[in-house]
């Protein structure tokens, strides 16, 4: 028997075979929906806007801003089937699609010029656009009505909203300012009738920082417009600005800086005037007459601050005859209003003993005041007649001068010190008729330290004037102090001992006096050139004394001159002292006397030892000075005498110590011997200089113009001066030595290193043209010659301290001023003619340059980071021309050069170094010099610039992306773009920066 075996049915697998050949429609189908996805969602949103007018709107071309950025464009305008109204078809960037809604707004923005402001002065070259106000509450909306203007206060603009009641509004428009203490800090924005139509409603913004200066304190009162109080007697003007009187304006005070604040829309009431709104304390002043007071015209001042002004004037009630003042204070002058508070009125004097106040005769009389101490408050005064005078309480020193006689000095006298005002007489007392006068003086607490126990005091009233060809000097304070006199002093010694309040001093008659005199006689032939208390006795050119009377002896038939002398020279006055007059003299060859020309004759004396006589006899001529006397006989060389003659002085310092004995001709030049006298030897070393101090030697530009002399007697008859330099030490100097004499002070005492340039075009450079290093002067032009080749070779001396920079590799160029349209340079050459600049070289030290005539590249600056720009042309960017960072100025163009393969040109520009961070290795810099102008038919013209001061001077610009990299480094090189990409402008990266 079989095994029989399960019966198996094949299983039958389907396959499918798909040709990939499917896959292509199947991924098309998939892209398709995608790019029908994606258009949908990037299409511009259409939205239509009905408009009255379409003035100003252009399809294609208006655009639809918020805050100033594209958010959409004018398609197409059609008109309503009514013709009532215009549609305005648009398309909106689909990113704002969620703040089209019923409460969106839009409108359109044109140039308006108006007496309240200038607006919209873009739209001039760009055209009009529509303005968006995006709405962020309601239900999705498409279709808008324009609004007639810009909206007003928005619930979401920033700052305070408040609201002014007031009867009428008078000059208050749209735009009109809000002023705190003459600053604007908010403006209006719209006004209407109140519901009951008996008011005005004024809506207005106070800006976000201005915010906490109105509280529940503060008054408002209009101040537009120009308002006049006045009569015969003056007149006031009261206006807050030019704004304000052509498109009005709003004035406001907070007198209660700590009262609550106010909550947003509260009312305040909008005053007529500032009487109106009654801001100020009040208090009563009484005057002995109102004859110089005007209402509402007087000004209250304080240091010369107007705290104040006069109100009204009333009669006083009591017995007493007089007017109370009413006076309104500003309430920030409120703690000045104490118990012992003092107020005057201000007014001119024109007496011929006083000339004060002068200001007065324009400005008007005003009231002052003088705050007490107390600590009590007060609203009731009495005015003094004039300012009351200080105390010995009072701040500062307070000293007593004693003179026989009271003079021109009186109240309020100045007291001076070198011209400048330390005091003031506070009082005077009239002694007995043997005492005389006393002044107490006040000196202000900050020139207190200039009197001690040497000060010397004297009468500076009136004019004095002291001429001759030594020079001219007028003596006096001021105009009115000629009038009304004054006081001078001098300390002589500042490291003497300090004085208490209530020192006394000797006034003395003038600045040639001395409390202790030496008194000398002198038998004189006639009186001729002789008058009391004019004639002085000069030794070295200095005052000695003064002539004070002149005696006539009946029983000799003399004439004895009694002179008082400075104890500072009775150590020179001997047995054997010879004194002569000093006239003018004026011959064929010789000239004599020449200071005493103008200040009159005066008398000099030759020192001596020993006890001073009794009774001197004047010499008719000076003492005859011989060689062979104590005294130090010098030579000079020089190229050109410029003046100097035998018997020209010799100088040190102003004072005549020697003179030219023999002026010889040589073949090197001329040779000049000159006699120093014995006191002044030991002023002349190894190292002495001595220039020409004949003639004027005047220097100018535009920072001044400084003229050098040493005298007005070496200007007409010549003279030569001497110093020696303080920073070297010489060695004494024999009988006969051989000095050079320089041709101005300023290149004998420079010294240092001599140099020679070339100046291959005759480029205007004069003997004394300075060299400058780093605007720093560093030396000077001292000679000039024609070289072999007719080339001008200037020498020059380089003072030692920069000597370094005397190498191979240093340049030396010629400045001169340059005027252009934007770039102005070296203006003050204009005046002062060319100077030579150097820059600093390296190499070997070198004494002979040729000069040249373009200013070096300057690549780098010792602060800052460096780095250069390649561009492949120059444009109009400039040396000086500004790198701007949203538009904020961070660095400078230092110099320009062509590559050197002259396939491009290299910028080196400097990033100050707080601005460094801002420059990584990815920024980017493009020219944002002059205007870039983009124009069709159709489309308009558009025209953009940086700036007017990019447009005009140039500049670069500079942005550094969000992904930044790292920090760029010195000498680092990026490429000048030309064209500017709009997303660079979109780049907004956080940088931290070290700012201070």
């Amino acid at each position: 028997m079989s095994e029989s075996k399960p019966l198996l049915k094949a299983r039958k697998e389907v396959e499918i075979n798909l040709s990939p050949i499917w896959f292509l429609p199947i991924l098309a189908v998939i892209i398709s929906i995608w790019l029908l996805v994606k258009i949908n969602m990037e299409s511009n949103i259409p939205i239509t806007i009905e408009m009255t007018s379409a003035q100003g709107i252009v399809p294609g071309k208006t655009q639809i801003k918020f805050r100033g950025i594209n958010a959409g464009k004018v398609t197409r305008i059609e008109f309503a089937e009514d013709l009532d109204f215009v549609t305005i078809h648009a398309e909106i960037d689909p990113k704002l699609s969620e703040f089209l809604t019923t409460e969106t707004k839009f409108w359109v923005v044109r140039a308006q010029i108006s007496l309240a402001g200038v607006s919209g002065l873009d739209t001039v070259l760009s055209g009009d656009y529509i303005a968006f106000a995006p709405g962020k509450s309601g239900d999705d909306k498409r279709a808008f009505k324009a609004l007639s203007s810009a909206p007003a206060i928005g619930v979401d603009d920033p700052g305070l909203r408040i609201t002014l009641t007031s009867e009428n509004l008078g000059s208050i428009s749209e735009g009109s300012q809000l002023y705190y203490r003459q600053i604007p800090i908010g403006e209006v924005r719209a006004y209407e009738l109140a519901e009951d139509t008996r008011s005005v409603s004024i809506s207005a913004l106070i800006e976000p920082e201005y915010s906490d200066l109105v509280n529940q304190s503060t008054v408002f009162w209009n101040s537009g417009g120009v308002r006049v109080k006045g009569s015969l007697s003056g007149f006031e003007v009261r206006t807050e600005s030019l704004s304000a009187i052509l498109a009005g304006g709003i004035s406001l005070f907070t007198p209660n800086p700590d009262a609550p604040t106010i909550d947003i829309g509260d009312y305040f009431t909008l005053h007529e005037s500032y009487d109106d709104a009654g801001v100020g304390v009040p208090i009563k002043i009484a005057f002995p007459s109102g004859y110089d007071l005007k209402s509402g015209i007087t000004k209250v001042k304080f240091h010369g601050i107007n705290v104040g002004h006069l109100d009204s004037i009333n009669v006083s009630s009591d017995d007493t005859s007089g007017v109370i003042a009413n006076v309104i204070i500003d309430p920030s002058a409120d703690a000045l209003l104490v118990e012992d508070t003092q107020f005057w009125l201000v007014k001119p004097d024109l007496s011929f003993r006083n000339l004060s106040n002068l200001e007065t005769l324009i400005s008007g009389n005003y009231i002052t005041l003088k705050s007490g101490d107390s600590v009590v408050a007060s609203r009731e005064y009495q005015a003094l007649d004039g300012p009351p005078p200080p105390d010995f309480q009072d701040p500062g020193l307070h000293v007593v001068l004693r003179a026989s006689t009271i003079g021109s000095i009186e109240l309020d006298t100045p007291l001076l010190y070198k011209g400048v005002e330390v005091g003031r007489v506070a009082n005077v007392y009239v002694n007995d008729l043997i005492e005389g006068v006393s002044f107490h003086v006040h000196i202000r607490p900050e020139y207190a330290n200039l009197i001690n126990s040497t000060s010397r005091f004297w009468n500076a009233s009136g004019l004095d004037i002291a001429a001759g060809l030594g020079g001219i000097q007028i003596r006096s304070s001021s105009i009115m102090n000629i009038l009304r006199g004054g006081i001078e002093f001098e300390t002589s010694d500042p490291e003497a001992a300090a004085i208490d309040d209530g020192h006394e001093f000797r006034l003395l008659d003038n600045p040639l006096s001395s409390e202790n005199p030496l008194n000398i006689a002198i038998e004189v032939p006639d009186a001729n050139g002789f008058q009391p208390n004019t004639t002085t006795v000069k030794y070295k050119g200095m005052g000695a004394g003064l002539l004070r009377t002149l005696e006539y002896q009946e029983a000799t038939n003399k004439i004895v001159a009694h002179f008082e002398l400075n104890q500072a020279f009775a150590n020179l006055i001997g047995d054997t002292t010879e004194f002569w007059l000093v006239s003018p003299k004026l011959g064929a060859g010789k000239v004599e006397g020449l200071d005493s020309l103008f200040s009159g004759p005066y008398v000099t004396f030759s020192p001596s030892n020993g006890k001073a006589k009794d009774l001197y006899r004047l010499q008719p001529r000076p003492a005859i000075k011989q060689l062979s006397d104590p005294g130090l006989i010098l030579e000079l060389k020089t190229s050109q005498s410029k003046g100097v003659q035998v018997g020209s002085p010799v100088l040190h310092r102003q004072i005549e110590v020697g003179s030219v004995e023999s002026v010889t001709l040589t073949q090197e030049g001329l040779s000049l011997i000159v006699y120093i006298e014995p006191e002044y030897v030991q002023y002349i070393s190894s190292e002495t200089r001595f220039w020409n101090a004949s003639g004027v030697e005047v220097k100018a530009s535009l920072s001044g113009v400084e003229v050098s002399t040493g005298s007005l007697t070496s200007v007409l008859a010549g003279g030569i001066a001497f110093d020696t330099p303080t920073d070297v030490s010489g060695s004494a100097v024999n009988e006969g030595e051989q000095f050079t004499l320089y041709n101005s002070a300023s290149a004998a005492m420079r010294g240092g290193q001599t140099i020679t340039i070339t100046d291959t075009r005759a480029s205007g450079v004069q003997l004394g043209s300075a060299i400058r290093f780093n605007g720093l002067r560093i030396g000077e032009v001292t000679h000039q010659k024609l070289n072999a080749e007719d080339q001008i070779e200037l020498t020059a001396v380089v003072d030692t301290p920069y000597a370094s920079l005397l190498t191979k590799g240093s340049t030396f160029w010629l400045a001169q001023a340059k005027i252009g349209l934007v770039e102005q340079k070296n203006i003050g050459q204009l005046i002062s003619g060319p100077e030579i600049r150097v820059s600093r070289g390296s190499g070997e030290s070198n004494t002979t340059f040729t000069l040249s005539y373009e200013e070096p590249v300057t690549k780098r600056l010792a602060t800052g980071l460096n780095l250069v720009l390649d561009s492949e042309r120059l444009g109009s960017v400039k040396v000086g021309n500004g790198i701007f960072y949203r538009q904020l100025q961070i660095g400078e163009v230092l110099g320009v050069q062509l590559a050197e393969q002259a396939n491009k040109v290299a910028i080196y520009i400097n990033i100050a170094e707080p601005y460094m961070p801002l420059v990584k290795t990815n920024s980017v810099f493009w020219n944002i010099s002059g205007l870039k102008v983009s124009a069709g038919l159709l489309s308009g013209v558009d025209v953009q610039a940086e700036s007017v001061e990019a447009m005009l001077a140039g500049g670069i610009a500079m942005a550094t992306p969000e992904d930044f990299t790292a920090n760029a480094q010195a000498n680092d090189r990026f490429r000048l773009q030309q064209e500017l990409d709009e997303d660079w402008l979109e780049w907004a990266p956080q940088i931290p920066l070290s700012l201070e």
